[in-house]
């Protein structure tokens, strides 16, 4: 069985209408469409798929769409305590949905839902086999004032100037790689302009851009049970896949070492950042005095400011943190397509 959960207001959705219509044509008796609006939508519907011992789960809303369904899976798993989440776990299956789509990408899925629903049900007519492939995931267990909560995910920007630019990203109408290169150069146009005799005759909004964008946090940060020795960092990161933003950012390379995340943690200077852009863009690690880039099976990140912490998980932004603690999660199958195309 096939499901499939639609999300309208999804990035490239929210302009389309009558989806789930074509969606259940197309599937015919080899699946159902549910239409999801909020989050308990959405667990009705993964609830009822379980329930009917659903293969493939088809994210049809990109990669925000793709963590909503697997932390979902999460809760309705927490009522048994027997179950084994990476066995019981559907393969998930990605789309071109989203806005940044970097879990498509790494499944090699190309073509927007109707075109992978398609090829799903043309490979299952003529008994061929659906490739998958299995990404490893982080558990992100946070604590704010009033409650705790956890997470599986695959990137989290949790303090600094990647968090910061999700800000920003997600901030855009309709973000896109255009928007990244868009953000990068404000932040280093911004940046340079502050520092010259004639920064009082530009806007102040793009003035303010880079110490918006460059302010750091003030948190202790444990790795692997050994703490930094500073209090002040402009980059805290970690990520348990190695990822592609719209060809513009590769981030984690490191996270291709099985069976650890790639932590970034550090207090870099501007300048340094930007000095580093390109290596940003080609992937490999990023080196400074006060920076830890390495290898670990666990980050705990304790905040040192009221604010407290603001991190973006697969891009969907949690708020208010005093503290999280990351460690290796479960492993996560998806579907695995490229171009598939009709006969």
């Amino acid at each position: 069985m096939i499901g499939v959960i639609t999300n309208p207001y999804a990035g490239k959705n929210k302009t389309k209408s009558g989806r789930s219509h074509v969606f259940q044509a197309i599937l015919g008796d080899k699946g159902e469409v549910k239409e999801t609006r909020n989050l308990e939508q959405l667990k009705s519907a993964l609830e009822e798929f379980y329930s009917k011992k659903a293969e493939y789960i088809v994210c049809d809303g990109g990669d925000g769409t793709i963590h909503w369904a697997l932390n979902t899976f999460l809760e309705i798993f927490e009522k048994d305590l027997h179950v084994d989440t990476e066995k019981s776990l559907p393969i998930m299956v990605p789309t071109n949905g989203g806005t940044i789509d970097f879990l498509a990408e790494k499944a090699n899925v190309v073509g927007h839902t109707e075109k992978i629903i398609k090829g799903m049900v043309r490979k299952l007519d003529d008994g061929d086999k659906i490739d998958t492939i299995s990404l490893p995931t982080f558990r992100f267990k946070g604590k704010t004032v009033s409650h705790d909560f956890e997470k599986l995910g695959f990137v989290a920007a949790i303090a600094g100037v990647g968090q910061k630019f999700f800000e920003k990203y997600y901030s855009d109408n309709e973000p896109s790689s255009a928007t990244i290169v868009k953000v990068i150069a404000t932040a280093v146009g911004s940046y340079v302009a502050r520092n010259t005799f004639f920064k009082d005759l530009l806007d102040k909004d793009f003035i303010s851009y880079s110490d918006i964008l460059f302010e750091s946090e003030h948190a202790r940060v444990v790795i692997d049970g050994k703490e930094l020795p500073f209090r002040e960092f402009m980059t805290i990161n970690a990520g348990s896949i190695m990822v592609n933003l719209k060809g513009v950012v590769k981030l984690f390379p490191k996270a291709a070492t099985p069976g650890s995340l790639h932590v970034q943690a550090g207090n870099l200077s501007p300048t340094t950042i930007i000095k580093h852009g390109a290596n940003i863009y080609r992937g490999p690690a990023i080196e400074g005095e006060q920076l830890a880039e390495t290898n670990a099976k666990t980050l705990d990140v304790y905040s040192l400011s009221e604010k407290g912490l603001n991190p973006v998980i697969d891009g969907e932004i949690f708020e208010g943190l005093k503290e999280c603690h990351l460690s290796m999660g479960p492993n996560v199958r998806l579907l695995s397509i490229q171009a598939m195309n009709e006969k």
